[in-house]
């Protein structure tokens, strides 16, 4: 059922699971809430990514029959693996982007971190949202993000400190199992994937199975929230708490 009002929730990331590591439990939460919700995948070409290197027919309809069973949008860029580099014409594209779908929330990765994409996106992404006008022609009527938050998408992250925390408990075993599917993906049957499963006996005794990066994703909502489960993210524009769209998810 659609919110009144709806928000449009814009959410970045580098790789294929990027935006579901970084928030995708609390994307889920909002399109269940009746906001619409867009994941941008900056890079769309495996050719320098050895595990699904030629496999984008087969990943590619896959992926977006994933999205659209969640309700969630996609838009897929044109990038290489490891060549994301911070400049005009990256921050160009996401200002293009941004524009078009005119955001009121942006999530995006977290600047330090040991990934190289990641960086050069969060970057190139927080510049596209708050110098958007730099980039475009029409500076008068574009619609730019109210509020930016950065994430983390696990053991990448150098000094990441989270201010905010979006509670998930109703959506984070769905988003861990969608997170599993990558490093099956990755794995494509040559290797175990499965590293411990876990029962919650306060969400009606539900278990998953979880691989690396869902493992690691699980540990780090469970520590963010007593007695439940939390994403969390670095604010990048200050607001009251009061003031804050995000409260509305």
């Amino acid at each position: 059922m659609p919110a009144k009002d709806p928000l449009s929730i814009i959410v970045i990331g580098s790789h294929m699971d990027d935006c579901w590591l970084g928030a995708g439990a609390t994307a889920l939460k909002a399109v269940r809430a009746g906001h619409r919700v867009t994941f941008v995948t900056a890079i769309s070409n495996y050719r320098y990514y050895w595990p699904v290197r030629g496999r984008e027919a087969e990943l590619h309809p896959r992926f977006e029959e994933l999205y659209r069973r969640h309700g969630i949008e996609h838009r897929a860029l044109d990038h290489d693996y490891m060549h994301l580099v911070n400049e005009p014409a990256l921050v160009g594209e996401l200002a293009q982007l941004m524009a078009e779908l005119e955001g009121d929330i942006l999530f995006c990765h977290a600047e330090d971190e040991d990934n190289q994409d990641h960086t050069a996106l969060g970057a190139a992404s927080r510049i596209a949202a708050l110098h958007g006008e730099c980039f475009t022609d029409d500076h008068g009527h574009i619609k730019w993000p109210w509020e930016v938050y950065q994430y983390t998408t696990g053991w990448q992250a150098k000094d990441f400190r989270p201010d905010t925390f979006v509670d998930v408990s109703e959506t984070i075993f769905d988003t861990l199992e969608i997170c599993c599917i990558f490093d099956e993906v990755y794995a494509n049957g040559k290797s175990p994937t499965k590293r411990m499963t876990v029962t919650d006996h306060t969400q009606g005794d539900r278990t998953v199975s979880l691989t690396d990066h869902a493992r690691f994703k699980f540990a780090q909502s469970a520590s963010m929230v007593s007695g439940g489960y939390a994403e969390g993210f670095a604010s990048y524009s200050r607001k009251c708490i009061g003031n804050r769209k995000l409260a509305r998810i």
